[in-house]
Formats: structure tokens, C-alpha cells, sequence
């Protein structure tokens, strides 16, 4: 059942502020550093879910760090996708660009490349194998126009790349000293790794905060954000 909240402000049994079906508006939110740069109370309403999910991956992939906060996720250009019902908070997915050495094993030949790369993915163990990772997955693809085999995957767990597999049909990559995995596929140019289509198709989506650039490429429309809301209304893996 994920992570309960409720519509008067508490989030896992603690008030945040803030009631989170108003920071994450629609059952699929994006955030990104644009998200919490205007006011420190709903940055710190935030904060706690954020940092919450962060750490379940975290432990969830036996990771002695968390590769997931509000903090870390500031000053880059990371997006997080976050996925809900309508009382809980279900799982997230991390994505940003990196710059990466990629050998292959047999040429010897070393390719530099920068792709976008999931480098968190975590679905809450109680919705898992319900269908929540696809439903986020293929989301965050539609989202970013990009296919599955075109992506990096920073040190994806057994998790993902059975689900990658199972989904994606994608299995053949060569273990890198980065531990980023880069399917062979992304080098082909094509990649008959193509994301079927999925009951997610009727899930609503937008961008949390004021309007970027990176939302612009997206198409993104502008929402009125938790804090626009406020000030006119007395304040309202990586392994999933």
C-alpha cells in the first residue's frame, strides 16, 4: 500500500505542513531542482518524503549511502519521478544525464558517451509486482522520449535488470569498472527493446513548480504550484 499521507498535512504520521496530494498534484508528479527553489516551507514539506524514499532505496539495495535527497538532487539537473495513489506514496525514479567511459570487452575500443541514466529506481515493497515499476517506467520514457536500450543504468541491482530484462528484453551489456551498465543495443543505433504499451497511458502527468527550460523541451504546461496555491488561498536500483 506504499506510504500513507492524508489531506490535512501529515505524511507517514508526521505533519509536514503541507498536504502531499498538493505537492505531487497528479498520480505521476516530475521534480526537479526548479520544483523547490521558491519557498523554504514547501522545500522542507518536500524534503521529507524526498529524503524518506531516498533512504528505502537505499536500504532496500543494501547501499551503505543514500543516493537520493532533496539536497542532492539541487544545482543538477536530476528529475524525480514520483508515483502515488490517493492516500499513499508508491515509488520513485531518478534520472539525469552523465558523462561516461564505456569499454567494449572485445574491440578494446573505449566509447564516450553521455546518456541519460536512471540512477535511482525504487517501487515500496508492499506494490511491488503489482505493476507500479512498469506504470513508472514507462512513464518516465514517455517523458523523456527515450527508449529503454538508450539509457545507462548506474549500478542497477539484480531487480532492475530482471525487470529490464523481463520488460525490455534487454540482457546483453559489458560489466564496467563505472559499474554503470550500457546495454550493446545503444550502440546498434536501434533497439527492438521498444516499450510496449501499458495501462499507464490514462495516468496524468505534470511538472511540480514554476515553468524551466527542461519542462518547455518536454512540453510541459505550467501548474500552479503548492506554493502559488498558498499565497492565493492562505496556504493550503534503482532496484524498483
Amino acid at each position: 500500500m506504499g506510504v500513507e499521507f492524508d489531506t490535512q498535512g501529515y505524511y507517514n504520521g508526521e505533519f509536514i505542513g503541507t498536504p502531499v496530494h498538493r505537492l505531487l498534484p497528479d498520480l505521476i508528479t516530475v521534480l526537479s531542482s526548479d520544483t523547490f527553489a521558491r519557498n523554504q516551507k514547501v522545500r522542507t514539506a518536500y524534503e521529507v518524503f524526498v529524503d524518506d524514499f531516498g533512504q528505502r532505496s537505499a536500504k532496500a539495495q543494501g547501499l551503505n549511502h543514500v543516493i537520493t535527497t532533496l539536497r542532492k538532487m539541487m544545482h543538477t539537473d536530476h528529475r524525480l519521478y514520483v508515483l502515488r495513489s490517493e492516500r499513499t506514496i508508491q515509488g520513485i525514479l531518478k534520472v539525469g544525464r552523465k558523462n561516461l567511459f564505456i569499454r567494449d570487452l572485445v574491440s578494446g575500443k573505449i566509447n564516450e558517451i553521455a546518456p541519460l541514466c536512471v540512477l535511482d529506481f525504487y517501487v515500496h515493497e508492499s506494490e511491488q509486482r503489482s505493476g507500479c515499476g512498469r506504470r513508472l517506467f514507462d512513464r518516465m520514457l514517455q517523458m523523456e522520449k527515450v527508449e529503454p536500450a538508450q539509457l545507462g543504468y548506474d549500478r542497477p541491482s539484480p531487480k532492475l535488470l530482471g525487470f529490464l530484462r523481463k520488460h525490455f528484453n534487454l540482457s546483453e551489456y559489458d560489466p564496467q569498472p563505472n559499474n554503470f551498465v550500457v546495454y550493446k543495443a545503444y550502440f546498434r543505433g536501434h533497439s527492438s527493446a521498444l516499450p510496449s504499451s501499458s495501462s499507464s497511458s490514462s495516468f496524468p502527468v505534470r511538472r511540480a513548480g514554476p515553468p524551466s527550460s527542461s519542462s518547455s523541451r518536454l512540453g510541459q504546461s505550467h501548474i500552479e504550484a503548492p506554493w502559488e496555491h498558498t499565497a492565493t488561498n492562505e496556504r493550503h536500483g534503482r532496484g524498483g
